[in-house]
C-alpha cells in the first residue's frame, strides 16, 4: 500500500484511517481537493492554527 499526498496539501484528521478502511486489492483510490481563498490561506499561516479550517470557514470565510 502506498498514499501520496502533495507537499502544499493538509490531510483531514482520519485520513490515513479512512484510507486504509476503504483499501482494495488492484484498485486506485483517489482524493479531492479544496482550494482555500488567499485570504483563508494567509489568515491560517498567520495564526498557526490548523482548527480553524473546517467546512464553514471554507465556504464562507470572509476577511
Amino acid at each position: 500500500m502506498l498514499i501520496f499526498n502533495a507537499g502544499d496539501c493538509v490531510p483531514y484528521k482520519h485520513f490515513i484511517k479512512a484510507y486504509i478502511n476503504n483499501f482494495e486489492e488492484d484498485v486506485i483510490l483517489k482524493g479531492r481537493r479544496a482550494m482555500l481563498s488567499e485570504e483563508l490561506t494567509l489568515n491560517l499561516k498567520k495564526k498557526f492554527n490548523i482548527k480553524a479550517l473546517n467546512l464553514f470557514n471554507v465556504l464562507f470565510f470572509k476577511k
